[in-house]
């Protein structure tokens, strides 16, 4: 990924404006919701002209990946978010070209350079800059925002040199920059104005885990105090700050080198980064007669109050509410775009999700969490254990919004729950509280079974309908599956629905049957033979007999096959042990699996050999009706685990569940009927 200068080729933009006879759709800024709406609209077959306008002197990138680029998880080539794959002859493209002018009255734009575009409809997708408090010494050298991928390049660059920083901000991002500057062995201390760090995603409990979390990585906090003031010893603190990406330009500014503390505590540092939020880009909005709040504000088609001007993103505001963060954009792209190729779709909210791994550390948070909704909800129900920490938000016993802090595998239902707003039964709250889970362990089905309008990926707005989409014409694996929809490419979480949604789709066509389950099968068929079969006729004469007779009476053989027998039954109860009891967990799993099947076989031909399919009667048809059970129920059992991608997730589940515990149960009363039928046998 390199930085980009604008590239004017008249001839092409001459050839676009010749074409009169479809709409011009012009989009003003190339972030994550601006590239997503292009993508959409080719998606869905637009026809008219796309000219989309970036300020920024790069090639789109992945804003929520910058965090992982200054951490050194990902590279810049990682971050790519461009259009090459959604580009054609009706798509041009201006990088490092800021839209300076909008005129609504003559439908054009102006760039910095001078520039007129018409336009039949125009997209503002100009998002947000940082938030940077007025604060005495903030253009000092030395002071940082973290915003833009011009801002992760000099703190890069910066944290192989600073020995303490100081971020300003509680927040997620905020979070991130003080982990990732402490890659160097730099000391770092976090300020946070609030009682507790995330405190729109957390609650104190929730919050204090975090907290004593960072303390353990070696995180300096201090809660619920500002600065006041950023200084340096050679001179006075400046009064004024511009608000740019700091440390740009003038090498001769004085450096920082301490900051003060509303409490008056003193902290000295040689770097210090802003992250303290975001403020919409709407400077366009006064020469556009655009009305503005905290953002352009938008009605249900995510139309301004400008006939033929739209707004999505961090820049829109709806029913006074903004979203800074990537995943509603990319729902405002997604719902836009189907309302510019004339089909039906309005755009009512989103529910603020977080779906991250803070610092090592799970953390979920969604819904009506913050203290400003307290008076929404009803009850809250909370679980904790070794480190974990779970919380139900619920109106009306319908779940509205949750925390999860620590690994949680339930987390996607309960995504989808908060979504729909599903009612939590009062058996599920007792589960809840007694396990954290809110519904039985392997109860969760495939997002095959999902509604269509469900969101898989919440990073990218992708839907169940998407998915489908996709895989119907012709994305057959998961990372074809994620180019075309690029669900879980962000921060990779829906990976595994994917990945289960494609092994049930792809191997009910093309899975072949294992070896393992063609034995299995004809174990079954043996089993339900000696079941079924009547008992093999003997002649009413020893001289009459054949020879398969006399071996099957020799009593040689019978005592040989019944010890046999025995053996099995015991071997089986190791086998069985294996599973259960740490001290005998050596070996895999699936040799074990080979092993316990080879054992049914040789059980059913040896009791072949024994009985000659007489089952007998008393307590000898016990025993038989016992062992046949046995071998029937192991058998159902592994065949059911070889049809995992070829039933839903649940089917597979319960009926796993059935044929293992009616295995098990069955198995017990064994040792004690062949011991009877040994005593019947040498005693009576």
């Amino acid at each position: 990924m390199n930085a980009v200068v604008e590239v004017y080729d008249p001839s092409i933009e001459a050839s676009q404006q010749s074409d009169t006879t479809n709409e011009h759709l012009v989009v003003v800024g190339n972030g994550p919701a601006g590239v997503h709406l292009v993508r959409e609209l080719t998606k869905n077959n637009y026809a008219g002209r796309i000219t989309i306008f970036g300020e920024e002197a790069w090639e789109p990138y992945d804003r929520v990946k910058l965090s992982s680029l200054l951490n050194g998880d990902v590279k810049l080539s990682d971050i790519e978010n461009s259009l090459e794959g959604s580009l054609s002859e009706k798509i041009l493209q201006h990088f490092n070209c800021k839209v300076t002018h909008i005129d609504t009255e003559n439908k054009s734009v102006k760039d910095e350079f001078g520039r007129t575009f018409e336009f039949d409809k125009l997209i503002l997708a100009t998002g947000s800059k940082p938030h940077v408090p007025n604060i005495k010494g903030a253009d000092l050298k030395g002071v940082y925002c973290f915003r833009s991928l011009t801002d992760v390049q000099h703190l890069i660059a910066r944290a192989l040199k600073s020995r303490r920083t100081v971020v300003i901000g509680g927040g997620l991002l905020g979070l991130e920059a003080a982990r990732a500057m402490q890659r160097g062995n730099t000391e770092v201390v976090l300020v946070q104005h609030s009682n507790r760090v995330l405190n729109r995603q957390l609650d104190n409990k929730s919050a204090s885990l975090l907290h004593e979390h960072l303390s353990s990585l070696g995180i300096d906090l201090r809660l619920e105090t500002h600065v006041v003031s950023i200084e340096s010893s050679d001179s006075p603190a400046v009064e004024s700050y511009s608000e740019q990406s700091t440390d740009g330009g003038n090498a001769f500014r004085l450096t920082v080198d301490r900051v003060i503390l509303s409490n008056g505590e003193e902290l000295e540092c040689d770097t210090v980064i802003f992250a303290t939020g975001i403020k919409p880009n709407t400077e366009l909005a006064q020469d556009g007669h655009v009305s503005i709040g905290r953002g352009f504000r938008v009605n249900e088609q995510l139309e301004t109050s400008r006939p033929g001007v739209f707004a999505i993103g961090e820049c829109a505001e709806y029913q006074n509410q903004v979203w800074g963060l990537v995943a509603p954009g990319l729902q405002q792209a997604s719902s836009l775009a189907k309302v510019l190729c004339g089909k039906p779709s309005e755009y009512h909210g989103s529910i603020s999700t977080s779906r991250l791994k803070v610092l090592g550390v799970d953390v979920f948070s969604m819904g009506l969490v913050g203290d400003e909704h307290e008076k929404q909800i009803d009850k809250t129900y909370c679980y904790e254990a070794d480190g974990i920490y779970r919380k139900l938000f619920l109106r009306r016993s319908k779940l509205v919004g949750a925390i999860l802090v620590g690994e949680c595998e339930q987390s996607i239902e309960i995504q989808r729950a908060v979504e729909q707003g599903v009612t939590i039964l009062p058996w599920q709250l007792w589960r809840f509280r007694r396990t954290g889970d809110i519904w039985k362990q392997g109860s969760s089905q495939s997002i095959e079974h999902w509604p269509e309008a469900a969101v898989v990926c919440q990073c990218n707005g992708v839907t169940v309908g998407d998915v489908k989409l996709a895989a119907s014409t012709g994305a057959d694996t998961v990372a074809a599956l994620q180019e075309n929809t690029k669900a879980g490419t962000t921060c990779g979480t829906c990976v595994p629905l994917l990945q289960s949604y494609m092994g049930q789709a792809v191997n009910q066509e093309k899975q072949k049957v294992g070896g393992f389950t063609l034995v299995t099968l004809f174990v079954l068929g043996v089993a339900l033979a000696l079941l079924l079969v009547n008992p093999l006729p003997y002649a009413s004469s020893v001289l009459d007999a054949h020879w398969w007779e006399m071996f099957l009476r020799d009593s040689f053989t019978r005592q040989v096959t019944g010890f046999t027998l025995i053996g099995i039954a015991f071997i089986s109860m190791i086998v069985s042990a294996r599973k259960r009891v740490k001290k005998f967990s050596f070996g895999s799993f699936n040799k074990w699996r080979v092993v316990h099947g080879l054992l049914g076989g040789t059980a059913l031909a040896m009791l072949f050999l024994h009985t000659g399919f007489d089952l007998g009667s008393n307590i000898n048809g016990m025993l038989m009706i016992n062992f046949l059970a046995l071998a029937l129920l192991g058998a159902s059992t592994t065949l059911v685990l070889s049809l995992v991608n070829r039933l839903p997730i649940a089917t597979n589940n319960q009926l796993r569940k059935y044929t293992t515990w009616g295995h098990i149960i069955l198995f017990w009363p064994l040792p004690a009927l062949l011991a009877l039928h040994v005593l019947s046998v040498y005693f009576f």
